[in-house]
């Protein structure tokens, strides 16, 4: 979108001037942008790509969720295909910061379900993201979040059928290994970049891609790309504690992340994918 269709379109959702749009980082997935208004700053995203409205429609549907529970940007507006939201005017992470984002998770961990996923599904990066009810966190994991991304694997001939164990062998697995809780809200794709500080220390989380889940998915993702602070960690445990031995079996939650990265962006993480699948499958 030229900037001059994107000033026109912003300015009649937000009903006011823009005096300056700025392009700013904002992952793979979308274009984004900081406007600029005589009085406040927004921060926008476009995504032109065939799922890009329902990409963006899900995600303020995980927004509008967690805003009940922890903080996030609020949603300004939106439109076919672009989403214009709050500006956060980052900061260091202190102290201050990673306390508040434990708070913020545990609250969020907090809710629960008397079933695995979700009632839509969603998107995982750009993958589709199924949700479908489970009662088992083991089938669950197998036949809603790794499944799919094996199939897509083979598709896409960065894996073989021969490297994937079957079904009820992997649901045993998962059912074995992972401790038995009920289904929690989760954010879902909760890495470094998908967390923000604000100038006061208060803790934003952003990107959602919300289930009901196994909430150490959330604490396993943070683990794996850009961990965070010992601080977010012993806070979470105080509010939150996890079962034992958690660090045995993080690997066998983040095989799920791994396989979507590897869908999204190649052969180099196919190693650590294998490792894990070979340990456990």
């Amino acid at each position: 979108m030229e900037e001059q269709a994107l000033q026109i379109l912003c300015e009649d959702l937000l009903k006011k001037p823009i005096e300056s749009i700025s392009p700013v980082s904002g992952g793979d997935t979308n274009l984004t942008y900081q406007l600029e208004t005589k009085d406040s700053s927004f921060f926008c995203k476009i995504n032109n790509s065939d799922i890009g409205e329902d990409l963006l429609l899900k995600e303020q549907d995980s927004l509008k969720v967690l805003s009940r529970y922890c903080k996030v940007p609020d949603i300004i507006a939106s439109a076919s295909k672009v989403l214009i939201l709050s500006w956060i005017n980052c900061s260091n992470k202190t102290k201050r910061f990673w306390q508040n984002l434990a708070t913020g998770l545990a609250s969020v961990h907090k809710i629960g379900s008397n079933k695995f996923g979700y009632d839509k599904d969603n998107y995982i990066g750009v993958l589709p993201q199924s949700n479908s009810l489970e009662d088992a966190w083991s089938v669950f994991y197998v036949t809603q979040r790794l499944e799919p991304q094996f199939k897509l694997s083979v598709d896409k001939g960065l894996l073989s059928i021969q490297d994937i164990g079957s079904t009820d062998f992997m649901e045993k697995i998962v059912a074995a290994v992972c401790p038995p809780e009920s289904a929690s809200l989760t954010h879902g794709d909760l890495w470094s970049g998908n967390i923000l500080c604000d100038g006061d220390g208060e803790a934003y989380f952003i990107d959602p891609c919300i289930s009901y889940s196994h909430r150490e998915m959330d604490i396993a993702m943070s683990m794996k790309f850009g961990k965070f602070d010992q601080v977010f960690y012993d806070t979470y445990q105080e509010l939150r504690p996890l079962h034992p031995k958690f660090n045995d079996r993080v690997d066998l939650y983040q095989l799920y992340f791994l396989l979507a990265h590897l869908n999204m962006f190649g052969i180099g993480y196919k190693n650590d994918v294998l490792k894990i699948m070979k340990r456990y499958f």
